[in-house]
C-alpha cells in the first residue's frame, strides 16, 4: 500500500538552492505524487529555472504573500492524500519518502 504524497515547496529568490532541493525530491526512491513549487513573487530566475524541471508544477504568484500564505496556496492546489511541506533549502536522503511511506502504512 502506498499513499499519494504531494510535496509543497514555497520559495522566493532562491533559484539555485530551491533547484537543488527539487532535484533531491525528484530523485527519491519512491516518487512523490506531485511536487508543487509556489514562487512568492521572485525577482530572480527562480520560476524559469524550476519550470525546466520535468514533473514539477510551478505556481508563480502575482503578488508577494509571505511563506505561510504560499504554503496554503500550494495545499489548495495539491491532489495527494498527504501533504509534505518542504522548505526550499532542505536536504533529503534518497529514501526519505520511502521511509515516510513505511510509517504511514504502519499507522494505517
Amino acid at each position: 500500500m502506498t499513499f499519494k504524497v504531494s510535496a509543497i515547496v514555497p520559495t522566493r529568490n532562491r533559484s539555485i538552492i530551491a533547484s537543488q532541493t527539487v532535484d533531491e525530491l525528484l530523485s527519491q526512491t519512491v516518487p512523490f505524487h506531485e511536487i508543487i513549487v509556489v514562487d512568492d513573487k521572485s525577482t530572480d530566475n527562480t520560476v524559469e529555472l524550476l519550470k525546466k524541471k520535468k514533473g514539477v508544477k510551478v505556481i508563480a504568484l502575482e503578488r508577494h504573500l509571505e511563506r505561510s500564505a504560499t504554503r496554503n496556496f500550494g495545499a489548495h492546489h495539491a491532489k495527494g492524500d498527504f501533504l509534505a511541506f518542504i522548505e526550499d533549502d532542505s536536504s533529503y536522503e534518497k529514501n526519505w519518502l520511502e521511509e515516510v511511506q513505511k510509517e504511514l502504512v504502519q499507522g494505517a
